[in-house]
C-alpha cells in the first residue's frame, strides 16, 4: 500500500500530508513504550541462570549455574526463594571447578553447603556464611583462596577437607555450637595463624578430627574451649610455630590422638583435668569411624602425641589422665621439667627416650611399672633415679634398666 500511495502521489504531483508521517511515528513510539512498560511489569527472575531442583520437603537445592558467554569475575547472588519455596541447600558439585567465580553471597535461608559445592573454584576469594547455616560439606571449599571466614552461631559441622589447601586464610574462630571439625578440614592452610574453638564448658561435645590442622606451619595461636573432648590423630602435626598449649580448668578431654602435636613448636605444655569428672572418649569401630561415648576412665594421651617437639621445655600434666602412650615425648631434646599426674599407673615404653636434657620428673606413688627404654638416654636424671631406687615397686625394674645401660645416669 505504501508503494501504491507513493506512486499515486508521484503521478499526481501531490504531496502526502505531514500529519500522516507524524501519526505513524507517534503510533510506533507508543507501541515501543508499551512494550518496555510490559517487560518492566514482569517479575524479575534473579535465579534465571541457576539450575535447581525441588526437594520432597518443599525446599530448593541449587544444582548449578550457567555462565554468560565470556563472563569472568562472577559474583553469585543466591536467591532466598524460587517459585515461592525457600532455597536451603547448595548442592553437591554445584560449582565444581568453576574458575570464573570470585564472590558467593548466600541468603539467610541457606542451611547446608553440600559436598564439593565449590571445590576447585580457584578464584573464589570472598563469601559470607549467614545465620541459619548448619553444615559445610566434604571438600566444599577445597582449594578456594577465601581470605576471611566468619562462622554463624548456628553452625554444627565442618566436614572433612572443607577448606583444605587454602593458602591465604589467616584466622578461623568456631562458635560453641560446632560439634565437629572434620578430618583434614584445614590441612595445609599454610597462612593460618590463629584458631579459636569456643566449645561450651562442661558439654564435652566438640571434636577436632584427624589431620584437621596438619601442616598449618604458620599457626601460632590456639585456643581450645572447655568443651573440646577429642583431638584427633595428627590433628596439629607439624604446626611448627605453635608454641603454647594450655588445657586447664573444666576441660573435658577424653582423647589426645596419635601424633596429635608431633613436631610442633611447643615450648610449654599444661594439661589439667579434674579427677573424677566424666569425659567423652572415642570408640573406633572396624569401619574406622569414631563414636563418642561418656566414660569416667579419664583422659588418654595416645602414642607419639608430642614426639619430636624439640623446643618443648616444660610439661605439666595433672588430674584425671590415666594413660600416656609409648613415644609420647620421644626426642624432646630440650625438655627439662616434667610433672605427671598422681593417678598414672605406669610409665610406658620409650616415653621419654632421647630427652637428653630432662633433669626433673615428678610422678605419683601409684606407678607400678616402667616400660622398656622409657628413659633411655636421659643421662641428666640422677636425682630421679636415686628416688626410684628407694621405691619398693620400682627397685628391681630400675636395676635391670641400669644393668642394660638404658638410662644409667652414670653413662
Amino acid at each position: 500500500m505504501g508503494g501504491l500511495l507513493s506512486g499515486h502521489l508521484r503521478s499526481s504531483g501531490a504531496r502526502a500530508p505531514e500529519s500522516m508521517f507524524t501519526n505513524c511515528l507517534m503510533r510506533t513510539s507508543i507501541l515501543q513504550r508499551a512494550a518496555v512498560l510490559f517487560l518492566l511489569a514482569l517479575p524479575w527472575c534473579g535465579w534465571a541462570q541457576f539450575s535447581f531442583k525441588t526437594n520432597a520437603n518443599n525446599t530448593i537445592t541449587i544444582t548449578g549455574y550457567t555462565n554468560s558467554p565470556g563472563a569472568t569475575n562472577i559474583t553469585l547472588n543466591f536467591p532466598s526463594a524460587i517459585n515461592g519455596l525457600p532455597v536451603t541447600t547448595i548442592g553437591t558439585n554445584a560449582f565444581f571447578n568453576n574458575t570464573k567465580i570470585v564472590v558467593a553471597d548466600f541468603p539467610n535461608s541457606i542451611t547446608n553447603i553440600d559436598d564439593y559445592a565449590f571445590d576447585g573454584c580457584s578464584f573464589l576469594r570472598a563469601t559470607g556464611f549467614v545465620p541459619g547455616l548448619a553444615r559445610i560439606g566434604f571438600r566444599a571449599f577445597a582449594g578456594c583462596p577465601i581470605t576471611n571466614v566468619d562462622y554463624p552461631s548456628t553452625l554444627k559441622r565442618i566436614e572433612q577437607g572443607a577448606f583444605i589447601g587454602n593458602k591465604v586464610l589467616a584466622r578461623v574462630g568456631f562458635p560453641n555450637t560446632v560439634e565437629e571439625v572434620g578430618a583434614f578440614a584445614f590441612s595445609g592452610c599454610t597462612a593460618l595463624v590463629s584458631v579459636t574453638v569456643q566449645a561450651k564448658a562442661g558439654d564435652g561435645h566438640t571434636g577436632i578430627g584427624d589431620y584437621a590442622f596438619e601442616g598449618c606451619i604458620s599457626l601460632s595461636e590456639l585456643s581450645l574451649g572447655n568443651g573440646v573432648y577429642h583431638i584427633g590423630n595428627s590433628a596439629f602435626f607439624n604446626c611448627k610455630n605453635l608454641s603454647d598449649l594450655t588445657l586447664v580448668g573444666g576441660t573435658i578431654i577424653g582423647h589426645i590422638g596419635l601424633q596429635a602435636f608431633m613436631r610442633t613448636g611447643l615450648t610449654n605444655l599444661a594439661i589439667e583435668l579434674h579427677t573424677g569428672q566424666s569425659n567423652i572418649a572415642q570408640s573406633r569401630h572396624a569401619s574406622g569411624n569414631s563414636t563418642p561415648f561418656l566414660t569416667d576412665s579419664g583422659c588418654n594421651i595416645d602414642d607419639h602425641a608430642f614426639q619430636e617437639c624439640t623446643n618443648l621445655a616444660t610439661v605439666s600434666i595433672t588430674g584425671n589422665v590415666t594413660n600416656i602412650g609409648i613415644f609420647a615425648f620421644y626426642g624432646c631434646t630440650k625438655l627439662r621439667d616434667v610433672t605427671l599426674p598422681s593417678g598414672l599407673g605406669s610409665l610406658n615404653s620409650y616415653l621419654f627416650q632421647g630427652c637428653v636434657n630432662v633433669t626433673n620428673v615428678s610422678v605419683g606413688t601409684n606407678v607400678q611399672s616402667i616400660g622398656d627404654l622409657a628413659f633411655y638416654d636421659c643421662h641428666a636424671l640422677k636425682d630421679f633415679f636415686d628416688a626410684c631406687r628407694r621405691h619398693e615397686h620400682w627397685h628391681s625394674r630400675l636395676l635391670r634398666m641400669f644393668e642394660s645401660h638404658e638410662c644409667d645416669p652414670a653413662g
